[in-house]
Parts: C-alpha cells; structure tokens; sequence
C-alpha cells in the first residue's frame, strides 16, 4: 500500500483521465483476508437474520462438501461486527504490503471496510460476518430487500467457496509467492473469480439464485451520491471489485470449460500474470494467441520511472483495462465511455508516490496501444471532452478547480495537449499536471499531482516516452 491519504488518492483517480486506480489496493482483502487471534467481537442481533444465520449456514455447508468433496464440518463461521472485519482487513495487508503507514492505511480503509459483509480469515481459516454491514449496504442503496436471508445465504457461500480454495490450494503461500500489483490484480481475480463461480453454484442447488445476484450487484454497482466526484471515485473502485468478482468468474468458467476440474487447479497452481490474462483466458490457455506488440512497452515506461529517481518515488507497474478505462470517463455520455474504451487494444501504466513527503505527490504513465492512429486521435480528442465534462461535474462539490489552462500540442510526429490545473480538495489546493500526445496509434499519457514540472520539460518527457517504445522495437 502506497502512503497515501483517500482525498488524495481520489484527486489523482479523478484527474486522470485513464488510470482507472491510483494505487492498487490489494483486492485479495475485500473477501480473503487474515486476521489476528484475538476473539472478534459479536455484533448485536438485528431482525430475524441473526437468528438464521446458523441454519443458512449448514445448508451452505452442506452444499460446499458435496460440491468440494471436503470435510468442512470444523469450519467456523461467526458473526462479528464492521470494526473485526477491518481489523482482519488490516491484518490481511500484511500478506501483501512491505511498507506503508499503518495509521494512514487504516484511515484510508475504514469506509471501504464497512462496505465488506463477510470475510474469511486465512490465519484462523474461518468465516467472520457482519451484519450491520449488509444492512449499511441496503440502507446505502436504498434496497430494504437487499437485507434478507438469500442475500446473507449468498455471502455466506461465497466465503465458504474461499474457505474450499485455501483447503485445497494454499492462498497465503499464492499470495507470498507473488511480487507484483499484476499478479496480486490476477490472483485476486482467481481468488474471488473461483469463489463466485462456486457460490453460484451453492446458491442455484439450494433454491437462492436470487440471493446470489443480489450480492454481486451490491459488490459491483455504485449507489448514488449527491457529490459527483465522489460517486465517479466511488465508481473507479468499484471497478475493482467487479474486475475480480465479474471478470474474475468469467476466466474460471473459461478454464472449466477447457478443461474441467483440471483447468481450476491450473489457475491456482500457475496463476496469471496480470489483468491481461484474465480479460483473455485464451491467451493463459495457449499463450501464443496473444498478438506481439509492435513496442516496447516496459522499456518506455522505464524512461518514466527513471526521469524521477532523484524524488523518492516508489512505482509499480500495472495494466489498465476497458473496465477502469470505462469508470475513469463515467463523466462522458454513455456513447462516448463505449468510444472511449473501445479506441484502446491494450494499456500499461506505471504509478508512482512520494513515501518521503507528507504531501499529496502521485506522478501516472500509461502508454495506451490503440486499435489504429484514427483511434489514438479519437482518444485524445474524448479525452478533451473529458477535462471538460469533469470540471462541470467539480461545481459544487468537495473539489473545485481554482486555475485551469489547456494548450494543444502539435510537435513534428506528435499530437495532443498539455493541462494544467490547480484543484482545491478539502481545503487544500494541489496543483496538477497533464500531457496526452499520441505517435502513430500509441498514446502516451502522463499525470502528475503535487508535483510540478516545466511544461516544455513535461513534453520532452512525454515525447521520449513514446520515442523509446518505437525505437527500442526497431533496434
């Protein structure tokens, strides 16, 4: 987890105008966490669903065993309430996070906490539920139905799916042996991908396929909020959880339907390496049906990340799909997010903050490979329109844009435009930065907040991203 406070990472999501995240949070939390040993705390009983809590639970489990073929009769499940699920959240970063302010982190997280109704526990291998959660969930969406006995069935299948992989395939060594956010992205794909597809099936054989959707539109749908920005932040992480929840199920079915129970442990045993390989699991199955790029990719970003080694900045690379490029142009009408997302064949970032400032300071790459230079062109020109369809959407929020000024750029070879903004988020102006040129089909893109750089400086910058992934495929 990158040092950061939420205003600021919601100002950096908001601003860019195609990097879906701005830190990718470790998505294996939201469902499959660790926790400590200590007893969680019981949340008073509310209604009727306490008190049916226990027998869902045995038909759940009975539904699992003859699915799993496993033994799960010293499988625990409890309720708890929203304060134990983020302590287990919190404890789960430990799995994935070397570094990080845990103050910061638990600040950030505590909202995204209460938005989780269950979790599972791989240190205790259990099952913790949190009912005023569902409950804050109906409440949020304003669907008093979402707060039934299916819905809590669905939950309660769903962790228990969790509970069956980690039996039989080891999720905190998986995650150990993975070294960056792409294979976390994937993993976690896996991990809440396997879970839902086996869930499904829990739910169908025991008459709840309701509940079952009515628990995946709650974790990938976004309610709606009176502060726009916010609710187009909201969107972008929701994007997370429907990358691993609805993308994540459909490359499992894909692999089942290869190759049967033999295709489910090779997604465990050799786990993708990215978002990519999710979005096409026939390129996991035969990797030779992925098309080679015409660039090089990892070595034009590299341009990036060197340009700022004397600032501190601790980067990780990450792909961006058509799903977070569609949440990052929610602002757009509905035709131009579809135009938007489809002008882009493949995207690559690399995201990096200041670990040494207590200021907001984010700096964003991606070189978006385009289905043709026309595409590329219709990207920069929806990605104007988007500046000017978020600055509408600022008034009258938590964010207001106090200086803004938008010059196009017309180099030889290149084309686009450079923007500079001076935002002010929760009493706080942050001045932000940035450059959209395309070469050819392939657009570079480049955001920076809270640190400032010389326009023409900015522009080289930009120009020698793109010039290294031409020039480095044609050496």
């Amino acid at each position: 987890m990158q040092r950061a406070t939420l205003p600021g990472l919601i100002l950096l999501l908001f601003l860019s105008m195609s990097c879906g995240k701005a830190a990718p949070m470790p998505e294996s939390t939201t469902e499959s966490a660790t926790h400590d040993s200590s007893t969680p705390s019981v949340a008073a009983p509310t209604e009727d669903l306490s008190i049916a809590f226990y027998g869902l639970v045995e038909r759940a489990r009975i539904e699992l065993e003859a699915l799993s073929g496993l033994d799960l009769s010293d499988l625990n499940f409890s309720l708890t309430d929203k304060d134990a699920v983020l302590d287990t959240l919190m404890s789960n970063l430990s799995l994935q996070v070397l570094d990080g302010d845990e103050e910061l982190t638990r600040e950030a997280l505590a909202g995204f906490a209460e938005g989780m109704i269950g979790i599972y526990s791989m240190e205790n291998g259990d099952i913790r539920i949190a009912l005023e959660n569902l409950e804050g969930l109906s409440e949020l969406f304003e669907k008093p139905g979402a707060y039934s006995e299916e819905i809590l069935f669905a939950v309660i299948a769903h962790e228990g799916a969790h509970a069956v992989a980690d039996r039989k395939y080891g999720m905190v060594a998986l995650i150990e042996s993975r070294e960056t956010s792409d294979q976390l992205d994937a993993l976690n794909a896996v991990f809440e991908g396997h879970a839902q597809w086996l869930s499904r099936q829990v739910c169908s054989n025991a008459g709840f396929e309701s509940g079952f959707l009515g628990m995946t539109e709650l974790t990938t749908t976004t309610p709606e909020m009176d502060d726009p920005v916010l609710r187009m932040a909201l969107e972008i992480t929701v994007q997370i959880f429907a990358f691993a929840y609805v993308d994540g199920e459909s490359f499992v079915n894909a692999l089942y339907a290869a190759k049967g129970e033999e295709g489910i442990k090779q997604a465990f045993s050799s786990p993708p390496s990215g978002r990519n390989s999710i979005n096409h699991p026939d390129w996991y199955l035969d990797p030779s049906k992925r098309p080679e790029s015409n660039y090089q990719i990892e070595d034009a970003l590299q341009v990036f990340d060197d340009f700022f080694m004397d600032q501190a900045l601790a980067t990780q690379r990450i792909d961006l799909d058509k799903g977070m490029l569609r949440a990052a142009a929610s602002a757009l009408p509905h035709e131009d997010i579809d135009r938007f997302s489809s002008a882009v064949l493949e995207s690559r970032a690399t995201i990096g903050n200041n670990e040494q400032s207590d200021k907001q300071e984010f700096v964003v790459a991606a070189l978006h490979q385009c289905q043709s230079e026309e595409q590329a062109a219709l990207y920069i020109s929806l990605s104007k329109q988007l500046v000017a369809a978020k600055a509408e959407l600022m008034k009258g929020s938590a964010f207001q844009i106090t200086k803004s000024d938008l010059q196009k750029v017309d180099r030889p070879g290149f084309s686009g435009f450079e923007l500079q903004q001076i935002v002010e988020a929760f009493k706080t102006e942050t001045p932000a930065q940035t450059v959209l040129l395309h070469q050819g089909d392939l657009v570079c893109e480049i955001t920076l907040l809270g640190i400032e750089v010389a326009r023409e400086k900015l522009l080289d910058l930009a120009v020698d991203v793109l010039n290294k992934a031409v020039n480095s495929h044609e050496e």
